[in-house]
């Protein structure tokens, strides 16, 4: 009957310990954004809402070839595998889109794709940059 006490307890607090160690906040440390964790760096801004202003890029991947093709689409992109998207600037600055399943299926069905402008919130990491989508993408006038 002790053994048993025994063990039972030593696993309690062991699952205990096991589940703080896990949890920075509960040791006192920072909780991590997923682009931290994804990057495993720390912005080096705080997030800012900026309108970015560029071309939107489509990472299709290539499975036989195990990389990712670029490419600007002439259409929506929803019907294509999934991917990822990308806004390159004039000035050449790349940011990562990310943002909500609904904003990013907005994003594809648009057929719009060069001198575009979104409005997000971006957070710097010094060479990577990520703009989280919250507003509409609207075409540029042609200049």
């Amino acid at each position: 009957m002790r053994k048993c006490n025994l063990v039972s307890l030593l696993s309690i607090m062991f699952f205990a310990f096991a589940s703080l160690s896990f949890n920075p906040v509960a040791l006192g440390g920072e909780e991590k954004r997923p682009t931290e964790v994804m990057t495993g760096r720390k912005p080096i801004s705080e997030k800012r809402v900026e309108t970015v202003e560029g071309n939107i890029v489509c990472l299709l991947p290539d499975y036989e070839k195990g990389n990712v093709k670029p490419v600007i689409a002439t259409e929506p992109c929803d019907k294509l595998p999934p991917h990822q998207h990308v806004i390159v600037t004039r000035e050449g600055k790349i940011y990562s889109i990310v943002g909500s399943d609904e904003k990013i299926h907005e994003l594809e069905k648009d057929p719009h794709r060069k001198n575009v402008r979104i409005t997000g919130e971006v957070e710097d990491f010094g060479r990577t940059k990520t703009i989280n989508i919250f507003g509409v993408q609207v075409p540029v006038e042609s200049r």
